[in-house]
C-alpha cells in the first residue's frame, strides 16, 4: 500500500500568476471601457456585423442598445426581429427594452458616466419615435419582435400549414422520444408483416440485421435515436451517391495529408526517406511480408500529399512511432535496425551498422522536438482507404433506405397525434419559406417586405438547420455600396462567444460562428468585431483566465474541427483586483482501492467542498454590506449530476441549505421511492416487490423478520391474499399484526375503487390515510410528494386510462426534486451543471469532480461529418455503424466509422476546453478547482485521460511548480468525522437497530360526530359504486366489471378530447386495438376472454358514437363533469358517489350512468329497460339528493345509457 500522505491543497494567488512577459491586467482607469469605440461601432444601424462577446462583456446590454437605436428610426417595430434560444432569454430581453423605455425620461444622477448618459439618450430617442409613430409599445409590448428560434419556426409553419406539411397547425411535443420509438416499431412491424414480399425494405432489413447481431430490438432503438437527429442527416441521405461520398472522402484524405506534409521539416525529408528505405530493405531480408505497411517504403523518394501515398505515410508512422503514438526512443532488429554486435560480421559491416543506427537515433532525436508532427503522423494511422468496401456500402445503402422510411412513419404519427417535435417545427419553417426547386413562397415575400433588421443572440449555439433558416430569411438581401452594409439599408447583427459554445449535444455548431466571421452569411459580408472588457469578474479572476486558457483552448480556429482559439486581445477587467486569493487549486489524494480503511471515493472531496462553502458563506456574511444582493451566492458547478452524489448528503449533514437546479432526480428521493411503491402496488396486485416495499415503508415499518414470516413460504401468492389470512397474521408479533391490520383496513376500500377514480386521488388519499404526511422529515419532502401527485394527475394516456408503471417511471426520471428555500438574508448556495450555469454569475465558484472521466458514448447507426473544402463547398462523409464484434482486432485496417468517431472525439475535446472556460468565468471574486486525483509511482500528480483536469492541466501546471512547496499552509481537515449521519428530528419517527424508519404508533381512525351513523362491521352502506350485471357471462366472471371500467375511462376521454378526435381514432382500429387489449389485460381480464372483451369494448364505442343520444351525452355542455366524485349525508348515513356523466342543459341538471348490461335471451327491450331502471333507481336518486344540496333549485333528471346496445332510459 502506498504510504499515507496528508491531503494537500495546492494554491495559487492571482498576483503570482504572471511572468514579466504576461503582465497582470490593469483595472479600468476610467468609467469608459477600452472597447467603447467598438461598442459604438456595433450600434451603427447600417452596419452588418458579427460581434464576439467574451464572458462578462455585456453582450445582452449591447443587444438592448442596438434594439433601442433601431426603434428610433424604423417605420414599424415589426421591422425588427430579435432571436434568441430560450424563453427566459427572450423574456429578459423584452423586459429590459421596456424598462429602458419606461425609465427614459427619469433623471440620472449628477455624476452619471458619459456611457450611461449615452444609453439614456438612445432610450429617449426610441421613446419619442414611439410616440410620434403612435406605436404605444409600453401598452402593446407584443409588437416587439423578440422571440425564440422555436417560436419563430412555429409561427412560420402556422402561416402556411399545407406547404409546411401540416394538415393544420400542430402542437409541439416537448418529449417526443415515445413517438420516435413508435415510428421505429411501426416500421419494423410493417416490414415483418410483408417479409415474404421481396421489396427493397425487406432486403434492407435482411442486410442490417446480421450486421447488428440479429438484434431486432437494438435496430429499433437505434432507429429511434436517429429520428431525433434527422435534421442533421435527412438532407443528405435522400440523394446520397457513392461516387460523391467517396470524392468527399478523397478530398478529406488529401487535406489531412497536405497538413501532415507541411508539418514535416524540409531539412529532414531526404534523410528520413533514405533511412526509412534502408529499414524497409532490412525488413525484407528478414522475410517481412509485403502486406506490412512498413514495406511500402520499397519505393524510394519523398512522399506526396495525396491519396495514392496514404499507405506510405502510414508505413512511415509504423517506422518512426511506437504503438502509443510517441517517437521511438530505441530501435532494434524488429524495427529493421541490424545489430552492430552481431557475431560473424566484418569490421566494415559493424561500422556501417553503427553509423546507420546513430543516424537514425539522431533523426528521432530531432523529430522529438516536433510534437505537432508526432500527433499528426499518429493520427494518419487511422485514415481509412478512400473508398467504401462493398460490404460497408451495402449496409450504408440499406440503412439509408430504412431511415428514410422511418421518417415517413414518423410523419404519419405526427399527423395522427396532431403534434410535432422541435426538429419538424424547424424543417417545416424552412419548407414554408420555399426551396431552390420551387422558388420562394408568399410567406417569404411577405417577410422580406416587412423585415429590415435581424438580430441573433448566442449565435455560437446555432445549429446547421437554424443557420439554413437564417440564410433563407435574408436570401433576398444584397451587399451595399459601402463595406459591410446591405443595399436597401437593412442590417444583420449576430452576437455571441465561440469560446462559450458548449451545446454540441443540442446540435450547436461553433464552426458556423467562425464561418460567419470569415465569410459572412449567404452573400452578405459581416464586419467582425471583438469586445474585450469584462464587467463581471475582479482583475485577479480575469488575469488567471487570461493566463490559463490560451493553453487550454485550441491554438488556432478551425471550422472543420470545431476548434476555437482564445480571443485576442485578451480580456480586460473593469473591476480592480480584490484582496486575497482569486483562484485556487485543491488536489486531494484518491483513496487506495485495496485500503479497507480508506473512505469511499468522493467523500474526501465532498468534505473539502463543504469546508469551502462554509468559508465562503462566512466571508459573504462578513462582507455582505459591500456586495450586491444578487451576487451574494456560492455555486458548486459540475460536469455531470452524478458528481454531486457525495456532495449533496455532505451539505445536508452540515445543515447547509442549497438550491439544486435540475440536479436531484425526483425518483431518487426516499419519499418518492415509497410513493412509487404504493402506486405500483395499486396498479399491479401481483407486483410483490412493490407490495413488500409498501409494508416496509415508514407508514407501516414492518421488520424484515415479520416480512419473512408473512410471505416466505408462499412465493406464488399475492401479498394482498396473504394479508387476508388471519392465521398467518397471528404467527407474527403483536405490533406487526396491529400495523398490518391497520394497513389492510385502509387498503381494501382503495383497491375497490381502482380504475373508477383518478389515480392521483387514489394514491394521495391512501397515502394520507396511512400517515404518509407524518413520515416527512424535511419540509421539502412535502413538495416532492406534491410533484409526484401532480405527475399522476397528468398520467392519463389518450384513452383516459393510467399508463403502465414502466411509463410512469420513465416520466418520473424527467423530474427533479425541488430546491431548498434559504433563510431570508442568507447567501444562496446553488448546485448545477456547468451547462445550466451559462449566463449566470456567482461571488464564489467551486468546481469539484475535475478528475472524473465521462462515460463512453453510445454507437450511432450512422455517423456523419460535414466539412468545408478548399473551395468553401460543404462536403459530406457518411459511415454505417460497425458490425457486431468489429474493431476488436487492432491490426485490422482503419475504418471510416472509426475515423469519424475520432474526429468527433477531437471536436468533443475542444468543447471540453470551452466548458471549463464557461465554468471559470462564472466567478466574480473567488474560484476553487477541486479534484481527487491519482499519483504516479513517483508521487507526482496525474490527470486522468478525458477528465476536465486533463484538459486544464497544460494551463495550470505552473500552479504546481510555483506553489507546491507552500501548499501546506492551506491544509484542510477532511477526516471521517466530517460525515455525521443525518439525524431526523421528526417527533413521530424513530430508528431501531436496523435503522428502520417507521411511525411509532398507529392511530385508529377518528370517530364520526354524534349526528353521523356508521354501519356496524359487516354492514352495507348505500349503493355508491357501479355494479356491472353478469348477464351473458359466466357466474363469478370479473370480465364485465373490467369492460365497464375501461369504457368509463374511454367515455371520459372522449368527452375531454372531443367527438371528432375519436371519430378518427376509431377508423384506425389496428392502432387502437393493441392499446385496448393491453388495458384490459392490466385490469385483470384473462387471456381466454380478452378477444370477446375487446370486441365488446369496440362494439360499445362504435355504437355510442353512431348514436345521436350517445353523442349528445358526450358532447360539450355547461358545467359538465366526468367521473364526478361527491360525498355527503343522507338520513345521517354517509354516501360516496361517483357520477359517470353530469351536465346542465336548458336549466336541467342531468345525472347519467353508463351500464354494460344487455337483455336476456328473448327479453323485450322495454322490459329490460324497466328492469334496469328499477335496479338502479335508488342509486341515482341518492346522487340526485346529494346534488340538490349543492345545486339548490335546479331541476334534476336521471338517465341510464347502455352503450353496447345504444339504449336510453330517463326519469
Amino acid at each position: 500500500m502506498r504510504p499515507s500522505r496528508s491531503v494537500n491543497s495546492v494554491s495559487s494567488v492571482a498576483k503570482h500568476f504572471f511572468s514579466a512577459t504576461t503582465p497582470e491586467p490593469e483595472p479600468m482607469p476610467s468609467l469608459a471601457p477600452p472597447d467603447a469605440a467598438i461598442r459604438e461601432q456595433a450600434l451603427n444601424p447600417r452596419l452588418c456585423c458579427v460581434v464576439q462577446a467574451p464572458a462578462g462583456s455585456g453582450k445582452t446590454e449591447l443587444l438592448i442598445q442596438r434594439i433601442l437605436v433601431l426603434l428610433a428610426e424604423v417605420e414599424r417595430p415589426e421591422e425588427i426581429l430579435a432571436i434568441t434560444f430560450t424563453k427566459k432569454a427572450a423574456g429578459e430581453m423584452r423586459s429590459r427594452v421596456l424598462k429602458a423605455l419606461r425609465e427614459a425620461e427619469q433623471p440620472l444622477a449628477a455624476d452619471a458616466s458619459p456611457h450611461l448618459l449615452r444609453q439614456r439618450e438612445r432610450a429617449l430617442a426610441a421613446l419619442e419615435h414611439d410616440r410620434k409613430q403612435g406605436w404605444n409599445l409600453l401598452q402593446q409590448p407584443a409588437r416587439l419582435g423578440i422571440q425564440t428560434i422555436d417560436s419563430l419556426c412555429a409561427s412560420l409553419a402556422a402561416r402556411l400549414p399545407l406547404t409546411a406539411g401540416f394538415g393544420a397547425p400542430s402542437a409541439i411535443d416537448t418529449s417526443p422520444q415515445a413517438l420516435y420509438l413508435e415510428a421505429a416499431t411501426h416500421l419494423l412491424e410493417r416490414i415483418e408483416a410483408h417479409f415474404d414480399d421481396a421489396d427493397i425494405y425487406t432486403e434492407a432489413l435482411e442486410t442490417l440485421l446480421p450486421h447488428l447481431g440479429n438484434n431486432l430490438a437494438r435496430v429499433r432503438d437505434l432507429l429511434a435515436v436517429m429520428l431525433a437527429k434527422r435534421d442533421q442527416w435527412l438532407r443528405h441521405t435522400q440523394n446520397a451517391e457513392q461516387h460523391a461520398l467517396e470524392a468527399a472522402l478523397q478530398n478529406l484524405v488529401n487535406s489531412e495529408l497536405s497538413a501532415l506534409h507541411a508539418l514535416f521539416p524540409s531539412t529532414l525529408k531526404n534523410e528520413t526517406s533514405t533511412l526509412t528505405a534502408t529499414l524497409c530493405a532490412n525488413l525484407e531480408e528478414q522475410g517481412v511480408a509485403d502486406s506490412d505497411l512498413r514495406m511500402h517504403w520499397q519505393v524510394k523518394g519523398w512522399l506526396k500529399a495525396c491519396v495514392d501515398d496514404l499507405p506510405r505515410w502510414q508505413g512511415l508512422a509504423e517506422h518512426l512511432l511506437t504503438q502509443d503514438g510517441t517517437w521511438r526512443k530505441s530501435v532494434t532488429i524488429k524495427n529493421g535496425v541490424l545489430s552492430p554486435s552481431e557475431k560473424g560480421i566484418s569490421k566494415e559491416e559493424k561500422s556501417e551498422r553503427t553509423a546507420f543506427k546513430n543516424c537514425l537515433q539522431q533523426l528521432l532525436g530531432e523529430l522529438s522536438e516536433q510534437p505537432e508532427l508526432e500527433r499528426a503522423l499518429h493520427a494518419c494511422r487511422s485514415i481509412p482507404a478512400p473508398c467504401y468496401p462493398p460490404k460497408d456500402w451495402k449496409v450504408l445503402a440499406a440503412l439509408l433506405q430504412l431511415l428514410n422510411l422511418a421518417v415517413a412513419e414518423l410523419n404519419v404519427i405526427f399527423g395522427t397525434r396532431g403534434a410535432v417535435d422541435f426538429v419538424e417545427n424547424a424543417l417545416a419553417a424552412q419548407r414554408t419559406l420555399g426551396s431552390e426547386d420551387e422558388g420562394v413562397s408568399e410567406v417569404w415575400l411577405a417577410l422580406d417586405y416587412r423585415l429590415r433588421h435581424v438580430l441573433i443572440d448566442e449565435f455560437q449555439d446555432t445549429s446547421t438547420t437554424q443557420f439554413e433558416l437564417l440564410k433563407k430569411l435574408i436570401a433576398g438581401w444584397q451587399p451595399g455600396e459601402t463595406a459591410y452594409s446591405e443595399f436597401e439599408g437593412r442590417s444583420l447583427f449576430l452576437v455571441g462567444d465561440p469560446m462559450q459554445s458548449i451545446y454540441r449535444f443540442r446540435e450547436a455548431e461553433v464552426g458556423l460562428f467562425l464561418q460567419a466571421q470569415q465569410q459572412g452569411v449567404g452573400g452578405l459580408a459581416l464586419k467582425a468585431l471583438e469586445l474585450s472588457t469584462n464587467f463581471r469578474s475582479q482583475a485577479g479572476i480575469v488575469g488567471w483566465v487570461n493566463r490559463v486558457f490560451p493553453q487550454v483552448l485550441a491554438p488556432r480556429d478551425n471550422v472543420n474541427e470545431g476548434a476555437v482559439r482564445y480571443a485576442e486581445p485578451a480580456a480586460v477587467a473593469f473591476h480592480p483586483e480584490a484582496e486575497g486569493v482569486a483562484a485556487r487549486l485543491h488536489l486531494l489524494d484518491t483513496p487506495e482501492k485495496d485500503d479497507e480503511d480508506a473512505p469511499e471515493r468522493g467523500k474526501l472531496e465532498a468534505a473539502h467542498v463543504v469546508t469551502l462553502v462554509q468559508n465562503a458563506l462566512a466571508s459573504l456574511s462578513e462582507d455582505g454590506a459591500n456586495i450586491k444582493e444578487a451576487d451574494r451566492s456560492v455555486a458548486i458547478l459540475v460536469r455531470s449530476r452524478s458528481h454531486l452524489a457525495q456532495i449533496i448528503p455532505a451539505l445536508r449533514a452540515a445543515n447547509i441549505a442549497f438550491q439544486a437546479v435540475e440536479i436531484e432526480q425526483l425518483a431518487d428521493q426516499p419519499m418518492v421511492h415509497d410513493l412509487m411503491a404504493l402506486t405500483r402496488a395499486l396498479l399491479h396486485p401481483a407486483d410483490r416487490i412493490a407490495w413488500l416495499a409498501v409494508l416496509r415503508a415508514p407508514w407501516c415499518g414492518l421488520a424484515l423478520r415479520d416480512l419473512h414470516t408473512l410471505v416466505a413460504d408462499q412465493p406464488k401468492a399475492t401479498v394482498w391474499q396473504l394479508l387476508q389470512d388471519e392465521a398467518r397474521l397471528d404467527a407474527i408479533g403483536d405490533d406487526a399484526r396491529t400495523r398490518l391490520r391497520h394497513l389492510r383496513m385502509l387498503l381494501a376500500p382503495s383497491l375497490a375503487e381502482s380504475a373508477r377514480i383518478p389515480l392521483r386521488r387514489q394514491v394521495e388519499g391512501l397515502w394520507l390515510a396511512l400517515g404518509g404526511a407524518q413520515c416527512v422529515r424535511q419540509p421539502r419532502e412535502l413538495s416532492e410528494a406534491e410533484i409526484f401527485f401532480d405527475l399522476l394527475d397528468g398520467l392519463h394516456n389518450e384513452l383516459g386510462g393510467v399508463i403502465e408503471a414502466a411509463e410512469l417511471e420513465d416520466q418520473l426520471k424527467k423530474l427533479y426534486a425541488p430546491p431548498d428555500n434559504p433563510k431570508p438574508g442568507q447567501p444562496l448556495v446553488q448546485l448545477m451543471t456547468i451547462h445550466k450555469s451559462k449566463g449566470l454569475q456567482f461571488h464564489t465558484v467551486i468546481l469539484p469532480g475535475l478528475a472524473r472521466t465521462p462515460p463512453n458514448g453510445d454507437s450511432r447507426l450512422l455517423i456523419w461529418h460535414e466539412r468545408e473544402n478548399e473551395r468553401q463547398q460543404t462536403e459530406l462523409l457518411l459511415a454505417p455503424i460497425k458490425a457486431v464484434g468489429e474493431g476488436k482486432d487492432k491490426k485490422a485496417p482503419a475504418t471510416l466509422y472509426s475515423w469519424l468517431q475520432k474526429m468527433d472525439a477531437t471536436r468533443e475535446a475542444h468543447e471540453t476546453g470551452r466548458l471549463l472556460y464557461v465554468a471559470a468565468t462564472r466567478a466574480i471574486q473567488r474560484l476553487h478547482l477541486v479534484a481527487e486525483a491519482p499519483r504516479d509511482k513517483d508521487g507526482a500528480w496525474k490527470a486522468p485521460a478525458r477528465s476536465l483536469l486533463n484538459k486544464l492541466w497544460p494551463g495550470i501546471e505552473f500552479m504546481l511548480e510555483q506553489n507546491l512547496s507552500t501548499a501546506t499552509e492551506d491544509k484542510t481537515n477532511v477526516g471521517a468525522n466530517s460525515f455525521a449521519p443525518f439525524d431526523s428530528t421528526a417527533d413521530r419517527l424513530r430508528s431501531n437497530t436496523s435503522q428502520l424508519r417507521r411511525i411509532t404508533t398507529i392511530n385508529p381512525a377518528p370517530q364520526p360526530p354524534a349526528a353521523v351513523s356508521l354501519p356496524q362491521r359487516g354492514g352495507t352502506m348505500r349503493p355508491s359504486d357501479h355494479q356491472a350485471v353478469d348477464e351473458g357471462w359466466h357466474a363469478g366472471d370479473e370480465t364485465p366489471r373490467h369492460v365497464g371500467s375501461l369504457l368509463h375511462r374511454l367515455f371520459e376521454r372522449i368527452a375531454l378530447d372531443g367527438l371528432e378526435v375519436w371519430d378518427k381514432r376509431l377508423q384506425a382500429r389496428d392502432t387502437l386495438s393493441p392499446i385496448l387489449r393491453r388495458e384490459l389485460a392490466r385490469l385483470g381480464v384473462t387471456t381466454q376472454r380478452l378477444d370477446s372483451a375487446l370486441e365488446q369494448v369496440f362494439t360499445a364505442l362504435v355504437s355510442t358514437l353512431n348514436d345521436p343520444r350517445g353523442r349528445w351525452i358526450l358532447a360539450a355542455h355547461e358545467d359538465a363533469h366526468c367521473e364526478w366524485a361527491l360525498g355527503g349525508l343522507i338520513e345521517r348515513m354517509p354516501v360516496n358517489a361517483i357520477i359517470d356523466r353530469s351536465f346542465i342543459e336548458n336549466g336541467t341538471r342531468w345525472i347519467i350512468d353508463y351500464k354494460t348490461a344487455a337483455p336476456l335471451p328473448d327479453e323485450e327491450m322495454e322490459h329490460f329497460l324497466d328492469r334496469q331502471q328499477e335496479i338502479y333507481r335508488q342509486q341515482l336518486e341518492s346522487y340526485a339528493a346529494l346534488l340538490r344540496i349543492q345545486d339548490g333549485g335546479l331541476k334534476i333528471q336521471c338517465g341510464l345509457y347502455f352503450p353496447g346496445i345504444a339504449q336510453w332510459r330517463a326519469w
